[in-house]
């Protein structure tokens, strides 16, 4: 469900500067149009539309206060991996 306030954040958790999959997704886009693409087309081509799908998927989340798939992706498996790795590195396992 759309959140009827728009935007939905004021500002993307708490600051826009935090590297938001917004910035990583338009970091792997200019990467592999500008990088890659030349050199192998279609992996740069894939590369670009990934990434820009990728910040895509930020920008709607933040604006909009829907819970897009990389954030359900995060919320139901990659949020307990790292917060399980992180303490295991933490008791030097």
């Amino acid at each position: 469900m759309i959140d009827k306030e728009f935007p939905h954040d004021t500002e993307p958790d708490g600051d826009v500067s935090l590297p938001h999959h917004f910035w990583i997704g338009v970091a792997a886009a200019v990467f592999s149009f500008w990088s890659v693409w030349p050199a192998y087309p279609a992996v740069g081509a894939v590369g670009t539309l990934v990434g820009l799908l990728v910040a895509l998927d930020d920008a709607v989340e933040h604006a909009f206060g829907v819970a897009t798939p990389i954030d359900q992706l995060w919320n139901r498996w990659l949020r307990d991996m790292v917060v399980g790795l992180d303490e295991r590195i933490r008791r030097g396992e």
